[in-house]
């Protein structure tokens, strides 16, 4: 198995979620599978030079030699000053490798690279199902077939139960499930919404002065999330609140967005605090350099006109880059403005940090349906009121149906599981199969419901109330031909967040291959997802972790070069899957 096979598993995107340069679009392609892609690519921006104005100041590109810094201390009495300069050599000298290693898998001329280009939002008001494209092509019928199917559903369970022997639905036991501790669940909810709000003011400590990010607000930040996710983890489960199965995962759930954002919001604001403090020193050393006329040697003024004309850069296209334009035009800094010091670039708004550090601003991100921090989201000019209500009956719909579901199939099943489970454990393995073959269709029903109804319905009502622009919450999953297809198309949303913050971060902090990254994501995931089926289930088997870990091997292995049956392939696995597991849980 390859080291690409393997990565390309875990973390693949699809051409509209892949590492864009400000100037050259497709700078990076991240299609991880069968590709040569240089690791310092997967999280960095690069920039042509024939695009941008260089810092007026700016020599040629070269690196500081060691002999012209013991040369420094000969020549300059100020120690801090020396101390601030080779601290902003080591930062060069580190960039100046990542483009030689750049040079070294691409003959594509670039002058800088950065960390957050990984990611590039658009404005696109609607998901597959919803565009116009869809609407006029020759299989929108199929999205028209759907919704009549679930509106006939409804109907004829209504008509049951009014004119037949169908229980009234308020005696439905889902019903009471839904009913039970609802306002203890709002308030718990708005609770913990309410505390992920302590990122936003530990960033405010950070530009108020009274902490800095590398000195302990990262740590600080590491630790709230673990507490964060203990405690609002076990409060849901029969111990502390004894809220039912529904309200249980909706709140782990729930807990799970909300510490991703938290860990989005602080480490890209984190990174950004370090280069903006690097432009500050450099833009003031210069000014102080420049006081030693020839006394300082010409090189190390070369290594702070680099160092602040790479935070201006930086700065600047994570204020106003990360959204593609609407003409498709590569963004580009305005040479004018390149030459502007720090502080009238904030105020004319080019550099949009750290005056985003503002009770608003996270406010709007924490509204917004995505998992990823950035300066510069997409916006729709007005809400479309009628998609809107649109959406929201469209969601009562579904959770209608998902509710019909659970009451026939489900509760009769739950009944004769709990019957089973008092067997000898020999004798519950003949049971398995029963409850399988009573749990595969309506199982599978509750999943294509679900998807519907969060990622096609709740998720764009969201994204329009909130004004958000880029709708691309998921592609064209349905047409997978293997998992490593499923995977990168059903769920973007939370793809992209594992690739910045936790695939790409390993890389670059652990100084790991593609290969370690992506199995650690994978690690990561699966557990997570474990910790859901304990939640849901209160049981830690392991089950669920063990079936992710699987099919690595079983997707590598099992290729189909005919279109059609690996289609077939996923559908099974797609249908068959999730109750294949459940099962183990319910029973063992």
């Amino acid at each position: 198995m390859s080291d690409d096979e393997i990565a390309g598993i875990v973390i693949e995107i699809d051409d509209d979620v892949k590492s864009t340069s400000s100037f050259q679009e497709d700078l990076v392609e991240v299609e991880m599978s069968n590709s040569s892609i240089n690791e310092s690519q997967t999280d960095e921006l690069s920039y042509r030079p024939e695009e941008i104005s260089l810092h007026s100041r700016r020599k040629s590109h070269k690196t500081p030699s060691d002999e012209s810094f013991l040369e420094i201390t000969k020549n300059v009495n100020d120690p801090d000053l020396v101390s601030k300069i080779e601290n902003l050599r080591g930062k060069v000298s580190q960039r100046e490798d990542r483009l030689r290693k750049h040079y070294l898998h691409t003959s594509q001329d670039v002058k800088f690279l950065s960390r957050f280009n990984d990611i590039k939002f658009k404005l696109n008001s609607a998901t597959i199902l919803d565009s116009d494209a869809f609407y006029k092509s020759e299989h929108f019928g199929v999205l028209t077939i759907f919704w009549v199917v679930i509106g006939l559903y409804i109907m004829s369970t209504l008509s049951d139960m009014y004119f037949g022997m169908a229980k009234p639905l308020l005696d439905w036991i889902i019903i009471g499930m839904f009913k039970k501790d609802l306002m203890q669940v709002a308030l718990v909810d708005l609770v913990m919404y309410l505390s992920s709000y302590f990122p936003y003011f530990l960033q405010v400590a950070c530009k108020t002065g009274a902490i800095s990010w590398h000195g302990l607000g990262w740590a600080i930040q590491g630790v709230y999330s673990l507490v964060f996710l203990t405690f609002w983890a076990v409060l849901p489960l029969e111990l502390a609140m004894d809220l039912p199965w529904i309200a249980r995962v909706f709140l782990i759930l729930h807990c799970l967005v909300f510490i991703m954002k938290m860990q989005s919001y602080g480490h890209y604001n984190g990174y950004l605090w370090d280069v903006y403090q690097e432009g500050l020193v450099s833009e003031a050393d210069l000014t102080a350099v420049s006081e030693y006329d020839d006394d300082f040697p010409l090189d190390h003024g070369e290594v702070l006109e680099q160092s602040l004309w790479f935070a201006k850069h930086e700065l600047e296209f994570q204020s106003n880059g990360t959204t593609e334009r609407k003409d498709h035009h590569h963004h580009v800094f305005d040479e004018k403005d390149v030459n502007k010091p720090m502080r009238v670039l904030q105020e004319e708004g080019i550099i949009k940090f750290p005056a985003n550090i503002n009770f608003k601003d996270y406010f709007e991100y924490s509204m917004f349906p995505t998992l990823v921090y950035t300066l510069n989201f997409p916006r729709i000019r007005h809400i479309r009121w009628a998609y809107v209500l649109q959406k929201v009956l469209g969601t009562f719909a579904l959770v209608f149906a998902m509710i019909i579901v659970a009451e026939e199939s489900f509760c009769p099943l739950m009944q004769e599981v709990e019957q089973y489970t008092r067997l000898p454990t020999n004798q519950r393995f003949s049971k398995y199969f029963v409850v399988l073959s009573h749990l595969i269709l309506p199982l599978g029903k509750q999943y294509l419901l679900s998807f519907i109804l969060i990622w096609n319905e709740i998720l764009n009502g969201i994204a329009e109330l909130s004004r958000f622009g880029d709708r691309h919450f998921y592609g064209a999953w349905w047409s997978s031909v293997d998992y490593m297809d499923y995977s990168r198309k059903w769920n973007t949303i939370v793809h992209r967040f594992l690739r910045r913050h936790v695939y790409n971060s390993t890389i670059r902090i652990l100084g790991i291959s593609r290969t370690q990254a992506a199995i650690i994501t994978l690690l990561l995931s699966a557990t997570i997802h474990e910790l859901v089926m304990y939640i849901l289930f209160g049981k830690l088997r392991g089950y669920l972790f063990l079936t992710m870990l699987v099919q690595i091997p079983m997707t590598v292995t099992a290729k189909f070069n005919n279109r059609l049956w690996g289609n077939i392939m996923f559908w099974l696995t797609y249908l068959s899957g999730p109750s294949l597991v459940s099962a183990l849980y319910l029973l063992f």
